[in-house]
């Protein structure tokens, strides 16, 4: 953290003003200014890979996690009922969230609209249309939207519902099926599924608000086209049929892989064409006792499994993790840095690069990865985890982790952030560091012969590049320079720059429209010397294919090497449109205007904007 008072600055209104847009508690290097500039910083703020952002002379850039780091999750204020472990968790978006599990024979879902400032505890048949008598768990849950989201899991009661007897109890499997974001389940509109013959239930994942896939025991995969109306179990191969199928993890609504165990040891499976056939993939070699118990992929090719392996019932052994780059055909066995009793139990995936995996036994383990599973860190967890069981991350530097505390006697549920920081650059180049985000230098108090418009975070927050508006790059950390168009002859001011999915080269655009390149940042056109009805204002990168968006005050977006989804340009616009942003999912981009406006487009989730509210300074530019 920078001494605190170079930190004067930004207590400006208009700069407070910007960021009041960002609703969450502010660090205490805000400790100096005044109560009227004290507003709460958004979650969502903190949630983005790359965030540029010009206020008042003011570029702030979020800094993601660096998962190569040991860094440390703190444990969420308010975030969890008294009593209850936690087993799964989705968060479609930055702000929203919904955990499941189980509380002293009974069930509930924990849902937080607001980043986990506050949550909201459910539970009953008034929730959920069903009177589960006994011990019912409630064990996956997908969100593919902040509105729906399809919870799985399984239920022992008395109630007499099927034939699977055990005991004097009946075994019940289930889907719920909610369309408001978890206000009603069971209401109508929304589904409520229950097998009353049915094996249990243990994952769900949708790859969209129709697509979802749920698996279970005994070899089960069911499957919805429709948004969980309907569900029809799937063919799968005859060696699974009697396999704990643990895990499952949908790219796109035709991609999936599934990751269990049967009595010949781990089990992974995977179709390309929606599940109407199944392939029963090579486990590797040489693992004995292998039991998959998570598995996450952020793209159809690219995918990693965790899992345990030994003897499963004593809890000896050590967690286990493989990943694939071809779709599953081979996996490599990755390292795993530190002994992890119980296994590893849950993988998320924001990119090809970067993932988080947990588990532990008497003691909860994050393991991260920023390079695509080459090498593993083991993160600082707090002691009062007792295990994890499930993580979620909207991108790598915004990830939640559920599992149970050590109090009540381990029944306790917990709710783990992870690190998160960003920094803030002022047009004189000055750098301000918050939260994780490291301090690698400025050029403030430096001569510079035009001001400072951009800023941009390496992939592993270890580094980040200022851009001015004559083209100039200064590098620091790990950020290497690759050229820039400093003290050569410009038609128009440079106003953004993009970095590549890799880091390792970046791209100026400047208001005529002209891009730039340097490094391994390809030039796939430009619109420069070509009629602009408006001055371009931004440019973001398509993580999927390597190229580029740029986007006009009017709306107009410009695609090269990448998508055209849709644009603003030639529609009323209430204010003009000061940034883009690559959206969270692959393939979709957010437009953003100077009153706070959202539009999206593609993949790109509208989860709320600042349109039509009054604001005290116009937003300049955008979040992702």
């Amino acid at each position: 953290m920078r001494p605190i008072l170079e930190l004067q600055p930004q207590c400006s209104s208009k700069v407070l003003a910007a960021l009041r847009l960002l609703r969450h508690s502010m660090p205490r290097a805000f400790a100096h200014c005044n109560d009227t500039v004290r507003a709460p910083i958004a979650r969502v703020g903190l949630a983005v890979l790359v965030l540029v952002v010009t206020l008042a002379g003011v570029v702030i850039a979020v800094a993601p996690a660096s998962a190569n780091t040991a860094n440390t999750w703190t444990v969420q204020k308010g975030s969890f009922p008294t009593l209850g472990r936690l087993y799964d968790i989705s968060c479609p978006s930055a702000l929203e969230c919904v955990a499941v599990g189980y509380n002293s024979n009974s069930y509930y879902d924990a849902i937080t609209k607001d980043g986990g400032s506050h949550w909201i505890t459910q539970g009953g048949q008034d929730i959920f249309s069903r009177n589960y008598t006994s011990v019912t768990y409630f064990t996956g849950i997908s969100c593919p939207s902040v509105e729906l989201c399809v919870l799985a899991g399984s239920t022992m009661d008395s109630t007499p519902n099927g034939p699977q007897q055990m005991g004097s109890l009946v075994s019940t499997a289930f889907i719920h099926v909610t369309t408001d974001g978890g206000a009603t389940w069971g209401g109508p509109g929304e589904v409520n599924q229950i097998w009353d013959s049915g094996p249990y239930f243990y994952a769900v994942s949708c790859a969209t608000t129709l697509d979802c896939m749920v698996v279970g025991q005994d070899g089960s995969i069911l499957a919805t086209t429709d948004g969980g109306v309907t569900w029809t179990y799937q063919n799968t191969p005859s060696a699974t049929s009697y396999a704990n199928l643990n895990a499952v993890s949908c790219a796109t609504p035709l991609d999936c892989v599934v990751v269990g165990a049967n009595s010949g040891g781990g089990v992974i499976l995977t179709t390309t064409n929606g599940g109407a056939t199944w392939t029963s993939e090579k486990v590797p070699s040489a693992v004995s006792n292998l039991i998959l118990g998570g598995v996450s992929c952020p793209t159809p090719l690219d995918c990693v499994t965790v899992g345990f392996v030994g003897v499963a019932s004593n809890n000896y052994g050590n967690g286990v993790i493989f990943a694939t780059t071809n779709g599953g055909t081979t996996w490599t066995r990755g390292k795993v840095p530190i002994s992890v009793p119980g296994g590893l139990s849950s993988v998320s995936c924001a990119s090809t690069l970067n993932c988080f995996t947990l588990g532990g036994l008497h003691g909860g383990v994050i393991l991260a990865t920023s390079n695509a599973g080459n090498t593993w860190v083991s993160e600082n967890v707090p002691r009062s985890a007792e295990s994890l069981n499930g993580v979620s991350c909207v991108i790598s530097s915004d990830c939640v982790a559920v599992g149970q505390s050590g109090a009540y006697g381990g029944n306790g549920g917990i709710i783990l952030q992870s690190p998160q920081g960003y920094l803030l650059a002022a047009s004189d180049g000055g750098v301000f560091s918050f939260g994780n985000a490291s301090f690698y230098g400025s050029m403030g108090g430096k001569h510079l012969n035009a001001p400072i418009v951009g800023m941009a975070s390496t992939p592993d927050g270890k580094g980040y590049w200022e851009v001015a508006a004559d083209g100039g790059i200064f590098s620091f950390g790990n950020a290497s320079f690759y050229g820039s168009m400093g003290g050569k002859h410009l038609n128009a001011p440079i106003v953004g720059m993009a970095v590549t999915p890799d880091g390792k080269g970046y791209w100026e655009v400047a208001a005529d429209g002209s891009i730039f390149s340097f490094g391994d940042a390809k030039f796939y056109g430009s619109m420069g010397a070509k009629h602009l009805n408006a001055r371009v204002v931004g440019i973001a990168c398509d993580s999927t294919t390597g190229g580029y968006w740029m986007v006009a005050s009017d709306g107009g977006v410009f695609a090269f090497n990448a998508p055209y989804l849709g644009s603003m340009g030639s529609k009323p616009l209430n204010k003009p449109v000061v940034g883009i942003a690559a959206g969270v999912d692959m393939g979709g981009y957010r437009l953003i205007s100077s009153d706070g406006g959202i539009f999206t487009f593609g993949n790109a989730s509208f989860d709320g904007s600042m349109g039509h509210a009054s604001l005290n300074a116009p937003v300049v530019a955008g979040i992702g």
